[in-house]
């Protein structure tokens, strides 16, 4: 059985991990086979499975790396994800559940895991609309759940942390007016500077998926923005791709592309060289209107190509980030 010392030592540690202002990520959980049984029986299994979410190490035989680490070194550091396992890779995604800012935008309903669901060879991100009324919902920055199930976002986040390299998503990103798909690579207390793209972007004041938004942000919150004319519009439910390169090279830059077509880049303005993660992200900004109840965003696959650039850098600090372990 699990000791009093052991009980008691987990227990500080989750109070450790406490919520705080930022962005609360957890590994989804993960298949009863895939656990570690011993004589110990079911209390042990449950240890282990919360030490996972907690962000701290399950043991030298878990397989999984639960801080995520700095990976910087080239191509080999990356991956590609198809979906096409029967649940979410714990070694490679977290899911958002709780209280996020980006650039000092809020979704209203916070980031609910349970907006995240997962069958072979799909993703899909719910995002829940002013007339839903249903149960999932998200937590405040106490980890209480919130008064409200309206409004939730979904987003899934690489566990480990990148820098210079290729970041690209592949779905249909059709969804009611109001709801955003994008790709964030942003660290953890969102500090240094970002780079964004999403759909639907704008013609003027109008929301149009023969538009998408492209920005970069530097450390001092300057940034650089421009909703990008498409020759084609996205609101056709096919299949379309999402994709910015970042480089760290004497000449900084982030490129971005749509449907494997350069767009646009930008030179000025641009994040810190530090590793951080990349989000999937479907949400609803601030107060924007939402006249519908579900919206669903099919993301059928991702990846990741590091480049290893000369001016990447890791920062220790970040590999700690805020992982809360719950019920």
């Amino acid at each position: 059985m699990v000791t009093t010392e052991r009980a008691l030592a987990f227990g500080l540690l989750l109070l450790a991990c406490a919520p705080r202002e930022g962005t609360v990520l957890v590994a989804r959980e993960r298949e009863p086979d895939a656990r570690t049984h011993d004589a110990d029986g079911p209390e042990a299994d449950a240890d282990v499975d919360a030490g996972v979410d907690a962000g701290v190490d399950a043991g030298p035989d878990s397989g999984v790396d639960t801080r995520g680490r700095c990976r910087i070194g080239g191509s080999k550091d990356g991956f590609y994800e198809d979906f096409a396992e029967s649940t979410l890779d714990p070694t490679r995604w977290l899911v958002a559940h709780g209280p996020v800012d980006f650039a000092g935008q809020r979704a209203q309903g916070g980031f609910a895991r349970d907006n995240v669901s997962h069958e072979a060879g799909v993703l899909t991100l719910r995002v829940r609309g002013d007339h839903y009324e249903g149960s999932v919902r998200s937590v405040d920055l106490d980890g209480r759940p919130l008064t409200t199930s309206k409004r939730s976002a979904a987003a899934i986040v690489t566990r480990d942390l990148f820098a210079s390299a290729t970041y690209q998503v592949q779905g249909r990103f059709i969804a009611p007016s109001g709801v955003e798909v994008a790709l964030w690579l942003r660290r953890d207390d969102d500090s240094e500077g970002a780079l964004n793209l999403a759909t639907p972007g704008f013609s003027g004041t109008t929301a149009s998926y023969a538009f998408v938004r492209m920005q970069s942000r530097a450390a001092s919150g300057q940034s650089s923005s421009t909703d990008f004319a498409l020759a084609e519009s996205l609101d056709d439910r096919a299949s379309h791709i999402l994709r910015f390169d970042w480089y760290t090279t004497a000449d900084n830059a982030a490129v971005f592309w749509v449907d494997d077509v350069r767009r646009f880049q930008f030179k000025e303005n641009l994040p810190s060289r530090r590793a951080a993660r990349l989000w999937i992200v479907a949400w609803l900004k601030d107060a924007t209107p939402a006249p519908f109840d579900t919206a669903e965003i099919r993301i059928e696959s991702a990846f990741v190509t590091p480049f290893g650039n000369d001016g990447d850098a890791c920062s220790d600090g970040e590999l700690e980030g805020p992982f809360l372990a719950l019920p």
